[in-house]
Parts: C-alpha cells; sequence; structure tokens
C-alpha cells in the first residue's frame, strides 16, 4: 500500500514523522488560493496586484483508525507547518492545516475496530 507522510513541525530537528496509509479516497483535490492585493489609488481607481498562489490540497480520508483520527485532531490543535509527502517520498508542500478533521463513524472496521472517515484541507504557506 502506498503511504501518505506528514513531518511535524516543519524544519525542527527533532520533528515528528508521521507516515498514514494512504487510504484517501480519489487520490486528492488540488486547487489554488489567489491572493490579490487590491488598492484604491487618490482618485478612486482600484489597482489590483496579483499575489502569489497558494496550492491547497483536499484530502479525503476512509477507513481510519482512531488512533489516526486522534492524530489529525491533535495536528489541527497546534496549527504548526507540516511537510506534506503525498507519495511519502517526494516534497509536495509545507502545508498548514485549514479545516478541522471531524471523524465520523463507518460501517466498516478496521482489524476489528471501528473505522472512522473525514476530509481534511491543507493550504500551502
Amino acid at each position: 500500500m502506498v503511504k501518505g507522510k506528514l513531518i511535524y513541525p516543519s524544519g525542527d530537528p527533532a520533528a515528528i514523522t508521521y507516515v498514514f496509509p494512504r487510504n484517501f479516497s480519489y487520490g486528492h483535490g488540488q486547487g489554488y488560493l489567489e491572493t490579490d492585493d487590491n488598492q484604491r489609488a487618490f482618485d478612486g481607481t482600484l489597482n489590483s496586484y496579483a499575489g502569489p498562489r497558494k496550492k491547497i490540497y483536499e484530502l479525503t480520508f476512509t477507513r481510519v483508525t482512531k488512533a489516526q483520527a486522534d492524530y489529525f485532531l491533535t495536528l489541527w490543535t497546534y496549527q504548526c507547518p507540516m511537510d506534506l509527502y503525498l507519495d511519502g517520498v517526494n516534497l509536495d508542500a509545507t502545508v498548514k492545516m485549514m479545516t478541522p478533521p471531524l471523524p465520523k463513524s463507518e460501517a466498516a472496521f478496521v482489524a476489528g475496530a471501528p473505522a472512522y472517515s473525514f476530509d481534511v484541507r491543507f493550504e500551502e504557506i
């Protein structure tokens, strides 16, 4: 099974590496967040300056154990930058969790324990 990896916090030599099963359905969604800077001149004209484009990663996790769901809730609480490796090897981005993972119970079981599903949205920083 392909693994994903989060390193938290980013750049810290004593960072915690969390390797998770790549169990998010349909891969991942990726978009961009536009950060334009709009300013009004004295004569009333509006000037817009293009800001940096940030990537957004939307992951839907299914068949997640309680321990993994609790880990993601902990990452949401601390809100530190994390390194995201979707394939477990190559750095995709340094990200921050933008939406809380709200685990929902599923009918499925993983190794005899209840499974959960949740959606997470990461934003590149």
